[in-house]
């Protein structure tokens, strides 16, 4: 299923719209039947359509698209197939990929209170592999937000929201509350690097554990200025949060989250210690 088509006037047939779900910038978001998916039953996808009016567009998505399509990671939106496609004498570049409802990101499961102890680790746990399998591929997310993590029907964590292609959050729905998945170094003006997505891990994390976020104020922000209830000083959680939400010179990176002994404690917990032995044996390797 991972073909990639040739500019031509038959694209159209490898799909068919459902309905529009939002449109945003100079990109817009369908939900379709992907013609090609011999399963009817689970043939249901996004497309994703990004105008392009210069060659350094196209190149820029393609070289987008190329890495993405390397990165094999259960725990990130995946691309299906990719091709051009002119619609009123304006060409596109279109992608199919996963669909998610918009009520099965993680930030409506907070709201419908979905995240007990073992959901908020397996949450962690999924999220840095998912991380790790990013950064070996130097990709950066932009804005790492709950609006862009979604969840599927076996409650996989998968992440969005990043480049031009992954990002399929609303505008509306990421905008104002921006800010309080942002490091300090981000609001000083500093370019965003991957200690800014450990930083916004940490938000996150803190706001399935505790359905409120980390930080109300950007001067609480610049002052890594947080409150941890009193009956959780001395566990787990504490630790990880204290690592994550830092200053930047001490903050843990990917690498160091995934030989944690923390991290390699909820794997078990979790039951997903495979990917953790998949990953030592790559490293030992290296």
């Amino acid at each position: 299923m991972d073909k990639k088509v040739d500019i031509n006037d038959e694209n159209a047939k490898l799909y068919s719209i459902i309905k529009p779900l939002f449109k945003k910038n100079n990109s817009e978001l369908f939900l379709i039947k992907y013609n090609l998916d011999k399963d009817i039953k689970n043939n249901i996808y996004a497309l994703k359509r990004i105008e392009v009016k210069t060659e350094e567009d196209k190149n820029k998505l393609a070289e987008e698209v190329n890495l993405l399509s390397q990165i094999n990671s259960n725990y990130i939106i995946k691309i299906y197939s990719h091709f051009y496609e002119n619609i009123n004498e304006q060409e596109f570049f279109c992608v199919i990929m996963d669909y998610y409802e918009e009520n099965n990101n993680i930030k409506n499961k907070i709201i419908q209170n979905f995240f007990n102890s073992r959901n908020v680790w397996r949450f962690f746990v999924e999220i840095v592999l998912g991380l790790k399998s990013l950064n070996e591929h130097n990709n950066l997310i932009d804005n790492f937000t709950p609006q862009n993590i979604f969840i599927d029907k076996n409650n996989n964590y998968k992440i969005g929201g990043f480049g031009n292609i992954l990002d399929i959050a609303k505008e509306d729905e990421i905008n104002d509350n921006n800010w309080k998945y942002q490091s300090p170094e981000i609001l000083k003006g500093e370019k965003s690097d991957d200690s800014s997505c450990i930083w916004s891990l940490g938000c996150i994390l803190y706001e399935l554990a505790f359905k409120k976020a980390a930080f109300d104020s950007k001067e609480n922000i610049l002052d890594i200025k947080f409150e941890i209830p009193e009956d959780i000083e001395e566990n787990d959680l504490n630790i990880i949060l204290k690592n994550l939400l830092c200053q930047k010179i001490i903050r843990k990176t990917i690498k160091d989250l995934i030989f944690d002994p923390i991290f390699k404690k909820k794997l078990i917990e979790v039951n997903l210690l495979y990917e953790n032995i998949t990953f030592d044996m790559k490293s030992k390797s290296k």
